[in-house]
This record gives C-alpha cells, sequence and structure tokens, in this order.
C-alpha cells in the first residue's frame, strides 16, 4: 500500500511537471507567434513604404519624360512638307488633328521616326491630307 502511494505521488509529480512543460510550450509558441506576427507586420509596412516611392519615382520620371518630349515637340512645331517640288509649311498641331491618322501617329512623339527630308507622299496621301485638313 505504501509502495502504491508512493508511486501515486511519483506519478502525480510527472503529470505535474508535463502539465508545466506543456504550458510553458504554449506560452514560447504564442510568444514566438506574437514575434513573428510583429515582424511580418513590420516587414509589410516597410515593403508599403517602398512600393509608394517607387510610385512616386515612377510618376515624377513620368512626368518629367512627357514634359522633354512637349518640350522638345514645342521646338519642332512647323513642319516643313515637300510635295511635288513645292514646300508647304504648316504646325505638327494641324497635322495631328485627326486622331488614329498616319500622320498623327508619325508626328505625335509617341514613336521614334526618323527623320528624312526624301518621303516620298504618293496622290493619295495628299488627298487624305488634304481631307483631314480640311475637316
Amino acid at each position: 500500500e505504501e509502495d502504491r502511494r508512493r508511486a501515486d505521488l511519483e506519478m502525480q509529480n510527472q503529470l505535474r511537471q508535463v502539465e508545466i512543460e506543456r504550458s510553458d510550450a504554449r506560452q514560447k509558441m504564442a510568444d514566438e507567434r506574437s514575434r513573428f506576427e510583429s515582424e511580418r507586420q513590420e516587414a509589410m509596412h516597410a515593403l508599403s513604404a517602398q512600393e509608394d516611392a517607387y510610385n512616386k519615382d515612377k510618376s515624377s520620371f513620368d512626368t518629367d519624360r512627357s514634359r522633354i518630349v512637349d518640350h522638345s515637340m514645342a521646338n519642332e512645331s512647323m513642319v516643313a512638307l515637300n510635295i511635288g517640288g513645292t514646300t508647304f509649311e504648316t504646325s505638327r498641331q494641324t497635322l495631328c488633328q485627326q486622331e488614329g491618322s498616319f500622320l498623327e501617329a508619325i508626328l505625335s512623339g509617341r514613336y521614334e521616326v526618323p527623320k528624312d527630308a526624301d518621303v516620298l507622299l504618293t496622290t493619295h496621301t495628299l488627298y487624305i491630307m488634304a481631307h483631314s485638313i480640311a475637316i
């Protein structure tokens, strides 16, 4: 009977020890989870700040690029057309009035088009130009 009581006490002590260790392990896991979540939140805030800075820089770059294109286009606002040996001079704005037209695409600045003094304009092209300018 005495041995049984000692065995029960020993088992209760071991059970308490296991409960204490389990409680400590749960607390440690909760602390680790909390630390991990805190680090994740900090990383998300840092990433968000970097994304905002990137978007601001990109917006600034796009604005500057459009200003440069606008400035270079303003410097070249007059276009000389040699049609059948006769030189006509008109504004780039006039030739770009019809959105989606060939001339608007070439002269808008969206595409890099090499300057060429020897461009051949056919009768069909001249008809389209005359119609576009008349509108």
